[in-house]
């Protein structure tokens, strides 16, 4: 299961990739998943095509509006856009 940061914006994504980095080895933070609601799908295809046959995110601080956003934004029917 990949922790899923989402961010608001080009600037919070790239300061959160920062810390990430500060934080640990490329190893070690190998495994997180950062970007806006929009961009998942593409980052969800990265997975996919280094061999996962599903992906399981761990949203431990979205709200609603978030999760909403990234059912939205993969194409999930029943999704309201925030």
């Amino acid at each position: 299961m990949t922790p899923l940061i989402l961010t608001t914006s080009d600037q919070n994504t790239a300061e959160m990739r920062e810390i990430l980095a500060a934080a640990g080895s490329a190893q070690e933070i190998a495994g997180f998943t950062v970007g806006q609601p929009r961009e998942i799908p593409d980052l969800v295809a990265a997975h996919i095509d280094a061999g996962a046959d599903e992906v399981i995110f761990s949203l431990a601080f979205a709200d609603k509006a978030g999760i909403a956003a990234v059912g939205a934004a993969c194409g999930l029917s029943g999704m309201p856009t925030p």
